[in-house]
């Protein structure tokens, strides 16, 4: 398609169908093209998914954020199938064709390495639930503010979209903008209990303190009695 060959396009289009409501049309774009979900549509520098959290569009969240962990799943995998299947191309050559240097059976122990390296980056690809978000990942786009998608969701306050974006990706959590605030400060900055007990929630005992700190020194309890929210976070503030 165009859109596909013209980035500029692309953007238009995933501008005007947000901005139109028309998301199933964004949720197919994002189905049939990965390279979308690093697309910055706002002068803002923000993507679809930015835009949908701002809506609150929860059950489009969803969908966005599940396309993009399956293509980002699926990238890894694909170079690693490939250097496995170069790898034992590579040993069936030697094999068919013999070598001067190596003998059959040295051929044959090539191959065996191929196929067990293959093995093991299988099982590697599994990963686990909690996994660190690699670099580049779409959730960790940032828009002109140093905001990713969990900032926003933090700071409207909801809870789901933050479950949503942070169950996989954890260390999402402690990303900070350029303001030095993680999503986990934001929501206790603009008293959004739901979200922070999700966030905090997610975080291992000893991030969650670090996490509730900007680089300036200043903590959640600061913002939590200069906001009057000290009440909501008294009985859990890691102080």
């Amino acid at each position: 398609m165009e859109a596909e060959k013209n980035p500029q396009q692309e953007a238009k289009n995933l501008y005007e169908w947000t901005k139109q409501g028309k998301w199933n049309m964004v949720v197919e774009r994002y189905k049939i093209n990965p390279n979308t979900h690093k697309v910055k549509i706002t002068r803002l520098g923000d993507t679809a998914l930015h835009i949908a959290v701002l809506n609150g569009e929860e059950n489009i969240v969803e969908k966005l954020v599940r396309l993009i962990d399956e293509a980002a799943a699926k990238k890894p995998m694909e170079k690693r199938n490939d250097s496995a299947a170069k790898e034992q191309e590579s040993a069936s050559e030697l094999k068919d064709q013999g070598s001067a240097l190596e003998s059959k059976e040295q051929a044959s122990e090539s191959a065996a390495k191929a196929e067990a390296s293959a093995s093991a980056a299988k099982e590697q690809a599994k990963g686990n639930d909690f996994a660190e978000t690699p670099e580049g990942h779409p959730l960790k786009i940032a828009n002109d503010r140093g905001d990713t998608p969990l900032h926003l969701a933090a700071s409207i306050g909801n809870d789901r979209m933050c479950h949503c974006i942070s169950q996989k990706h954890k260390d999402l959590v402690g990303a900070r903008n350029k303001l030095a605030e993680t999503p986990l400060f934001l929501a206790a900055l603009h008293g959004k209990k739901d979200a922070f007990l999700c966030l905090h929630k997610i975080c291992d005992p000893d991030e969650g303190s670090k996490y509730c700190r900007k680089n300036d020194g200043e903590t959640i309890l600061h913002c939590a009695i200069a906001g009057e929210y000290f009440g909501k976070y008294l009985s859990f503030i890691p102080y």
